[in-house]
């Protein structure tokens, strides 16, 4: 499992953090899970590119309120290789996870 941080550190006190996001099974052959854990309100929104620089997906405005949620994504019609997944918050703060795509 790939686990990524916005920000410095994961912490209440620290209002910069806005979420936190780890990605499972990966590799995969058809659906990843997102487990993501927010503080306070954080509307994200999520963009996977392909190793060229092509946007393959694009989900906007996901909203999640304080506490964890699973979002999962269908990999299943995309080609076998490495992708770049993308996760942009309201202030801007990202964070990236290499996904690989299995047969």
């Amino acid at each position: 499992m790939l686990e990524y941080t916005s920000g410095n550190s994961l912490s209440v006190d620290d209002p910069e953090v806005a979420f936190k996001v780890s990605a499972f099974p990966n590799p995969t052959s058809d659906v990843v899970t997102l487990e993501l854990l927010t503080i306070g309100t954080s509307t994200l929104s999520l963009q996977l590119f392909d190793i060229q620089g092509r946007q393959v997906h694009l989900e906007q405005n996901r909203v999640y309120v304080n506490g964890s949620a699973e979002h999962s994504i269908d990999l299943s019609g995309i080609g076998t290789g490495s992708y770049i997944l993308q996760i942009i918050d309201e202030q801007l703060n990202s964070s990236h996870i290499k996904l690989i795509k299995t047969d």
